[in-house]
């Protein structure tokens, strides 16, 4: 049960230090490190279908958090 809570305090504390445009880009390459961990450590491989969808996810995460445009503090308007 203690074993996912060390990445995510990770997580929580990277989130606070990088910009979040950088954060997003770096959580969308998680599924393309736990496939090569996965070949790495535990020896699995990964069919040609599997390798696409994780590039898809990959390039739309990466796209979404990159082309997305949060308003700047003097343009957001109180109330």
């Amino acid at each position: 049960m203690l074993i996912p809570l060390l990445p995510y305090v990770f997580e929580l504390i990277a989130l606070r230090r990088l910009p979040t445009a950088l954060f997003g880009v770096i959580m969308s390459l998680e599924p393309a490190i736990a496939a090569m961990l996965g070949f790495l450590i535990l020896d699995q491989g990964l069919a040609v279908t599997g390798v696409a969808a994780i590039a898809m996810v990959i390039v739309a995460s990466a796209g979404a958090t990159l082309t997305s445009r949060t308003p700047a503090l003097d343009e957001v308007q109180p109330g």
